[in-house]
């Protein structure tokens, strides 16, 4: 005789596979929203440094004459200037995609001597606590350092080292950016 339903053993099973898939499910799909969010960072990054070269093409010339040092723009002035686009009806600030807070930061126009050009930078002032990603930049004793490597955010300061076991190295994570 045969009855109509799931046994309580086959409901069972059914969550324990279900429990399974989510619990795959949800580190892949954390792993991919921050991709995401550290994709359109950059993408915003490199919207601001372009919006500040166009206008450091205007002023070239007041850049060239600053010598050795890079002309600062504020966020907030680019935008006034009508460079970049207000995300905030209330203040000129552009919002940072991984943590929803205003970009901090400014932005370094430099007049580079080798190639006659101006280029941008958006930097944040180097704090050894934080955390910083290959590919950001860092203000420090009026250098603009590149990050190459992950910085875990451990106070070892500017100059310190990653060891590469792999490949028996050790490498700077921050090294000068030059034009």
């Amino acid at each position: 005789m045969r009855k109509n339903g799931f046994t309580l053993v086959e409901i069972l099973a059914v969550l324990v596979i279900l429990a399974i898939l989510i619990a795959l499910a949800i580190p892949a799909y954390t792993s991919i929203m921050i991709d995401v969010r550290r994709d359109n960072y950059n993408s915003k990054i490199t919207e601001m440094e372009i919006a500040a070269n166009k206008y450091g093409e205007k002023i070239k010339d007041d850049i060239k004459n600053a010598g050795a040092n890079c002309y600062n723009q504020g966020i907030s002035s680019l935008i006034k200037k009508g460079y970049l686009l207000s995300e905030s009806d209330y203040e000129d600030i552009i919002l940072n995609p991984t943590n929803n807070r205003a970009f901090e930061g400014e932005i370094k126009t430099c007049y580079c001597k080798s190639s006659y050009d101006i280029k941008s930078y958006y930097v944040e002032n180097f704090n050894g606590s934080i955390v910083y990603h290959a590919g950001d930049k860092v203000w420090y004793n009026n250098k603009i350092y590149l990050c190459k490597f992950d910085y875990p955010g451990k106070n070892l300061g500017i100059n310190a080292t990653f060891v590469d076991k792999n490949k028996n190295k050790t490498y700077h994570y921050f090294e000068v950016e030059s034009c």
